[in-house]
C-alpha cells in the first residue's frame, strides 16, 4: 500500500486515487464506529455527560468548574442533543464523527510529514484500532479531543512546513485559526496542554535558526496558554487530586508495554507477543524513515516521535508518583504513534522497492510486500473488534438492563436506594417507574449516623428496598449503606450488571428464636434460627435469620446454602451467600461472639401450595467441600441440617 501510494504520487490522477483510498479508510472508520452504536447501555460517565448537556450553558460552566473535565464537550453535546435528541445513538454519534475526522486528518498529517503511503498506513491503523473505536462509541470527550488536537496539529504543521495552499495565501488568517482552535482544545480536556507542549518544542526544532519567526510562534502559543489561565484559577482541583488514588503502582516498563498493547489490540484484550514484535520493528523503521520525508528529512521522524513521546513521558512521570495510566488519557498521543507505524510500513515498502528493482521484479511485488506488512499488523486487531462488539469482558456496565429488571419486578410501594449519589444522573435517564428512590449517602462524607437514620426511615415506609451499588468505594468507603441493610433487612437477589450491582432487600423484623445447637466441622456452631413468618407465596421471599458462633478460629471462608425442598427433595428456592450478606466472612469470626446472618430465601414462582422443608449447611468457597454436621448429642447429620416446615400458600 505504501509503495502503491508512492508510485501514484506522479500526478493529479495519483493524488485523486490516494485521496480515494483515504476516504475508503474514513468510510471503514465510520462503519466500525456506527455499528452497534446503541447496543450497549450508557454507563456512569456517559450519564454525567447527558446530565450536564441537559442544563443551560451557564449551569454547565459552573458544574464543569467542580468536575474533572473542562466544558467544551458538554457545550457541544448540549446543542447537539437539542438538534438530534438524547438517545444513546445520538449522544454517542458526536464521538463517532470526531473519530472519523481524526482518521482523515491523520492521513493529511502523514502525507505532509512522510508522504502519501505513510499517511494512508497511519490512517488505516487509526481507522481500525479497537481503542479508538471503543472511545468513538462513548458519549465522552476523548474522541472529540483526538479529532480537535489532530486538526490543531495539522494547522500548525501546514503553517510551519508547507506555506502553500489556502493557509499560505492567508497566513495571517491561519494564525488566527491556530490560536482559537488551541483554546478550544484546552477547554475540551486538560491533556491538550501536552499537545501544546509538543507544538512549542516542535516549533523550536523547526525555527531555531529563524529567531524572528520563532519568537512570533512562541508568543502565539503563550497566548493560547494564557487564555486557559482564567479557567485554571477558578476550577476545583479536588477531583483531579483524587484520581486513581489507591490503585496498584505499575513499573515504567509495564506502562510502556500496556500502551503498546492498548493502541494495537486494544485496552481490554490480551497482549499479543508476535504483534508486539512487528510493531516494534515498524516503530524503529519509522524513526529511521528520513529518506521518505522529502520536505523535512530527519525532522519528520523527530516531530512524529515528539508527538507520541511527550504525552507518554508526562504520563510516566505522573505514574511514578501515583498510578494514573488509562488508555483514554493517551488518545491525544496516538496520532504520533500511528504516524511512526505508517512511516515504518512505508520504509519497508521503499526497501522492498529497491531490492525488487535490483532483482528486476515488477511493481506488483512491491505492492504485495506493503499490503502484506500492513495486513500482518492489522489482522490481529480483528478478533479484538469482534470482542468489542460482543464479548462480555468488553461490555460497559449494563445500567439499562438493571433498571429494566427493577421496572419489571419491583412493586409500586418498593424503594430504590442508589449507593453513591452520582448514580442518579444515569438512573433518571432510564427509570420511568413509580417507585421512590433515595441517593445515599446524599453527599460524599455524609456522617454515618445520618445515613443510617435515612435508611431506617426508608425501611419504615417500604416493604422492599432495591439497592444499586456502583463506585461506593469512593462515596461510601465505610460500606455504611450495605452494612446497615445487611444487618437490618433480608438480602435476596445479588446480581452484577457489568460493574454495577443490584441487590434486593426484604424489610422485616426478627421473629422468636428457635434453638437448634448444630455443629459444623470442628469450629462452627449454629445456635438458633428464626423466621419472620414460616410461610409465603410463590414468587415471594421467606425472611430467615441464622445465629452462628465460632468455637475456635476459622481459616476457611465458608458460604451458607439454604434450599427449600419438597417431599422428593426437589429444590424450590435457593440462596447461597457468605454470612452477613458477605460482610461477615467466617475467617473473620471471633470465638464466642454471635454472628447474626439474615437471609432472604426466594420461593420459586411455580412452587405449588403445600408444606416444604428447608435444608441448610456450609461449603468452602474454594474447594466446594461441605463440613459434616452434628447435633447436640454429637450424632452425625450428614453435611446439612433440616428445619421447618414452611408453608407455601
Amino acid at each position: 500500500m505504501a509503495v502503491a501510494a508512492k508510485w501514484l504520487e506522479g500526478g493529479n490522477v495519483s493524488a485523486a486515487l490516494a485521496n480515494g483510498v483515504a476516504l475508503g479508510f474514513a468510510a471503514l472508520a465510520l462503519g466500525l464506529r456506527l455499528y452497534r452504536l446503541a447496543a450497549q447501555s450508557l454507563w456512569y460517565d456517559e450519564g454525567i455527560s447527558l446530565n450536564l448537556a441537559g442544563r443551560s450553558v451557564a449551569d454547565i460552566t459552573r458544574a464543569a468548574l467542580a468536575d474533572i473535565h473542562p466544558p467544551v464537550y458538554y457545550y457541544l453535546l448540549h446543542f447537539w442533543t437539542r438538534l438530534a435528541g438524547s438517545s444513546e445513538f445520538s449522544a454517542r454519534f458526536l464521538s463517532a464523527a470526531s473519530g472519523v475526522l481524526a482518521v482523515c486528518l491523520l492521513y493529511r498529517l502523514g502525507r505532509l510529514l512522510f508522504g502519501r503511503g505513510a499517511g494512508l498506513s497511519a490512517a488505516a491503523f487509526l481507522a481500525v484500532a479497537p481503542v479508538a473505536v471503543y472511545y468513538g462509541q462513548e458519549a465522552r470527550m476523548y474522541s472529540l479531543l483526538l479529532g480537535l488536537t489532530s486538526l490543531w496539529t495539522l494547522v500548525w504543521l501546514r503553517l510551519l512546513v508547507r506555506p502553500g495552499g489556502w493557509l499560505g495565501r492567508h497566513r495571517r488568517a491561519g494564525w488566527f485559526l491556530y490560536g482559537p482552535l488551541g483554546v478550544v482544545c484546552l477547554y475540551t480536556h486538560y491533556l491538550a496542554g501536552l499537545v501544546l507542549a509538543v507544538h512549542v518544542l516542535g516549533t523550536m526544532l523547526l525555527r531555531l535558526r529563524q529567531p524572528r519567526q520563532l519568537l512570533g510562534w512562541l508568543a502565539l502559543q503563550a497566548a493560547v496558554g494564557l487564555a486557559f489561565l482564567p479557567w485554571l484559577l477558578n476550577m476545583s482541583f479536588g477531583q483531579i487530586d483524587s484520581f486513581r488514588r489507591g490503585a496498584a503502582q505499575p513499573s515504567t516498563v509495564d506502562v510502556l508495554w500496556r500502551m503498546l498493547d492498548d493502541f494495537s489490540v486494544g485496552h481490554l484484550a490480551e497482549p499479543n507477543v508476535a504483534l508486539r514484535s512487528v510493531l516494534l520493528v515498524l516503530l524503529v523503521l519509522g524513526l529511521l524513515a528520513s529518506p521518505l520525508a522529502a520536505r523535512l528529512r530527519w525532522q519528520a521522524s523527530a516531530l512524529a516521535f515528539l508527538y507520541a513521546a511527550l504525552p507518554v513521558a508526562a504520563m510516566l512521570v505522573v505514574s511514578s508518583q501515583r498510578p494514573a495510566y488509562v488508555a483514554r488519557l493517551m488518545l491525544e498521543a496516538s496520532p504520533g504513534l500511528y504516524l511512526l507505524l505508517g512511516a515504518g510500513v512505508a520504509a519497508l515498502g521503499l526497501l522492498a522497492d529497491r531490492l525488487f528493482n535490483r532483482l528486476s521484479l515488477g511493481l506488483a511485488s512491491n505492492v504485495a510486500v506493503s499490503v502484506a506488512v500492513l495486513s500482518c499488523a492489522l489482522w490481529p486487531l480483528y478478533p479484538s473488534l469482534q470482542s468489542l462488539y460482543y464479548a462480555e469482558g468488553w461490555q460497559r456496565d449494563d445500567f439499562r438492563g438493571l433498571v429494566g429488571y427493577v421496572a419489571a419486578n419491583a412493586k409500586p410501594e418498593d424503594a430504590i436506594v442508589l449507593d453513591a449519589p452520582g448514580q442518579v444522573d444515569l438512573f433518571r435517564y432510564y427509570f420511568r417507574g413509580p417507585q421512590a428512590y433515595y441517593p445515599l449517602p446524599e453527599w460524599a462524607g455524609m456522617p454515618a449516623g445520618k445515613t443510617q437514620e435515612a435508611l431506617a426511615a426508608t425501611a419504615g415506609k417500604h416493604p422492599n428496598i432495591w439497592a444499586i451499588f456502583w463506585g461506593e468505594g469512593e462515596a461510601d468507603p465505610g460500606r455504611v449503606v450495605e452494612s446497615w441493610l445487611d444487618s437490618h433487612t433480608y438480602k435476596t437477589i445479588n446480581s452484577w450488571y457489568g460493574g454495577v450491582r443490584l441487590v434486593r432487600y426484604v424489610v422485616g423484623t426478627v421473629g422468636q428464636q428457635r434453638q437448634l445447637d448444630v455443629r459444623f466441622g470442628d469450629s462452627i456452631r449454629l445456635r438458633a434460627y428464626a423466621w419472620q413468618a414460616s410461610y409465603g407465596r410463590p414468587g415471594e421471599v421467606l425472611p430467615l435469620t441464622l445465629y452462628w458462633e465460632a468455637t475456635a478460629p476459622i481459616d476457611a471462608r465458608y458460604k451458607v446454602f439454604v434450599h427449600i425442598l419438597d417431599q422428593n427433595e426437589k429444590i424450590w428456592g435457593q440462596r447461597d451467600s457468605e454470612p452477613g450478606g458477605g460482610g461477615a466472612p467466617t475467617n473473620a469470626w471471633l470465638p464466642g461472639k454471635e454472628v447474626e446472618d439474615r437471609i432472604g430465601l426466594p420461593i420459586q414462582a411455580d412452587a405449588a401450595p403445600g408444606e416444604y422443608q428447608v435444608e441448610l449447611g456450609l461449603y468452602d468457597a474454594q474447594t466446594m467441600e461441605r463440613p459434616a454436621a452434628f447435633d447436640e448429642q454429637n450424632r452425625t447429620l450428614g453435611n446439612r441440617v433440616l428445619i421447618g416446615p414452611v408453608e407455601v400458600k
